[in-house]
């Protein structure tokens, strides 16, 4: 109700509220150009409710998952049934959530988690998950393809205004 109210997605992790804006046009743009390339490939739910396995008080809404299928009558998304998470960092993520976020998809052994960040023009995937965390992570810049299942291009993503296009603050990182 909160969310709908007043464009607000609510999340609870590790028992915390945690409150984030979902009104950015450059956001949505993101997730909706990354939603069309996913659907391609594989069933897409936008802003589905994914609840924690260990802890059924954690709740976590991605942006958008690629799922094995789609839950029935609009309840939460299993995590053993989501082949990809993404998440689109916020324009005014101070860095700190997103950290722990990819943890708790790790220990829910989240296949992969997909993190796009459109205030540098940057993604970051994380694999094979370990119950601790992802042992592998790849990132790239916009305009690069994202090494996933499904063929997911990036050039067509913009960046927060203000920012450039974020290539020159790209960094790539391959990390086993």
């Amino acid at each position: 109700m909160i969310s709908r109210a007043t464009d607000l997605r609510v999340e609870v992790l590790a028992g915390s509220l945690v409150l984030s804006r979902t009104d950015c046009t450059t956001r949505a743009a993101v997730v909706k150009h990354l939603a069309a390339a996913i659907a391609r490939h594989a069933t897409v739910v936008e802003g589905p409710s994914v609840r924690m396995p260990m802890d059924v008080d954690d709740l976590v809404v991605p942006d958008l998952v690629a799922v094995v299928a789609a839950p029935s009558g609009g309840g939460p998304v299993r995590t053993q049934d989501i082949e990809l998470a993404v998440e689109v960092v916020p324009r005014q993520e101070k860095g700190r959530e997103f950290g722990h976020k990819a943890d708790w998809y790790a220990v829910a052994c989240v296949r992969a988690l997909l993190v796009v960040d459109p205030r540098y023009g940057t993604w970051a995937l994380h694999t094979e998950p370990d119950r601790a965390r992802y042992r592998k992570l790849r990132s790239g810049c916009f305009g690069d393809t994202v090494p996933t299942p499904y063929v997911v291009e990036t050039a067509a993503l913009p960046v927060y205004d203000g920012r450039g296009d974020g290539a020159d603050e790209c960094q790539r990182r391959d990390l086993t």
